[in-house]
């Protein structure tokens, strides 16, 4: 009995270890450039079914041989930082004692502009309801380029407006505030169609330096991302779904090696022991991808810091993914932050942040 105990068990271990080993790959690979591995870039993607296969032989060894859950358990505790990343388990700060700074990110999607093909018309007026009724100090919107319909429609709600875009095809930043917005920054990047820029918003008497964000998107077809669930389950059947994954796969990579030299140049203008400094926006990378490392470098993941589980931002066509993010400087105390999955007037949905100040 013995001796079959240790054949079934040797197999197990091992696919343990597999297991572990796969773990923590995936779960650090963000500190690889995709710029010069552009394929590891893909390896975040797998994390949550290793961490799932992680989690399913420690329960499994707690039944039938307590001492090796300990693969699992130390495997946990050496990935606490990418399981911090990507599924925070964290509570509220105490509610302070000073009115905190609120502030939201949201891609509108172009405000579902009636203009623009396809767009659902009546959407704009449910988007604008809703940033009047969250109340926020500052909100930072991606995809916001603003028709003079469209800045007509806010002004009545939003006493200080400022946007930087390219185009009148939704591609812009735009930041509302309730205190003056003294100037806006472009920051320098190679992209046709995605862009960063420095707000400078004047808050209890300092400066603060806003900024939002809306990095490379992926650019996958309409009909590879209708299709997108269909090819994951299909992908070892059929040609058709195996050569539709191989595509999707390409798109992800390609636009992570372009989102590198992009949150490299937003690092730079954040600089070293920044203040006053607040990030935001569509990053179109998830928490364990390098130009989320570059920014976490610099600032505090708010979201790691009060967030609670995955917090996916963007759920459409089977992909469930956090690609929206915040970070703030560390003269600032992260009170609470959630994505606020209850709106669905985007392909996004917002996320929000309520921030204190630290003397320093």
């Amino acid at each position: 009995m013995a001796i079959l105990k240790k054949i079934i068990s040797w197999p197990l271990i091992m696919l343990n270890v597999i297991v572990c080993a796969g773990f923590l790959f995936t779960g650090y690979s963000y500190v690889i450039p995709p710029v010069e591995h552009p394929t590891i870039a893909l390896a975040n993607f797998a994390f949550p079914g290793f961490a799932v296969g992680v989690f399913l032989f420690m329960f499994f060894w707690l039944f039938f041989s307590k001492k090796y859950s300990l693969i699992s358990l130390f495997t946990l505790i050496v990935g606490y930082v990418p399981m911090q990343k990507y599924a925070p388990v964290t509570s509220p700060d105490e509610e302070p004692a000073e009115k905190p700074l609120k502030i939201v990110s949201y891609n509108v999607h172009t405000f579902h502009d009636p203009l623009i093909e396809g767009a659902d018309t009546g959407t704009i007026y449910k988007v604008i309801e809703y940033l009047h009724e969250v109340d926020a100090d500052i909100i930072c919107l991606q995809e916001a380029y603003l028709k003079p319909e469209t800045r007509e429609k806010l002004e009545p709600h939003f006493k200080y407006i400022d946007t930087y875009g390219k185009d009148d095809k939704g591609t812009a930043v735009t930041v509302l505030s309730k205190t003056p917005i003294k100037k806006c920054e472009p920051i320098a990047y190679d992209s046709d169609n995605n862009l960063s820029a420095c707000f400078y918003v004047e808050y209890q008497g300092k400066t603060l330096r806003v900024i939002n964000n809306h990095f490379e998107s992926i650019n996958i077809k309409s009909k590879d991302r209708q299709d997108f669930k269909a090819y994951m389950k299909n992908a070892f059947e059929d040609e058709e779904s195996m050569q539709g994954s191989k595509r999707i796969f390409s798109f992800i990579r390609d636009a992570a090696v372009k989102r590198q030299p992009q949150a490299e140049a937003v690092a730079k203008v954040i600089g070293d022991n920044a203040k006053n400094t607040i990030v935001v926006g569509d990053f179109n990378d998830p928490p364990l991808s390098y130009s989320h490392y570059l920014i976490d470098q610099k600032l505090t993941d708010c979201y790691a810091k009060r967030g609670l589980f995955t917090g996916f931002s963007y759920t459409n066509n089977a992909m469930y993914v956090r690609i929206d993010h915040a970070f703030c400087s560390d003269d600032f105390e992260v009170v609470k932050c959630y994505v606020d999955n209850t709106v669905d007037f985007s392909d996004h949905y917002p996320i929000i942040t309520y921030l204190t100040r630290v003397e320093k």
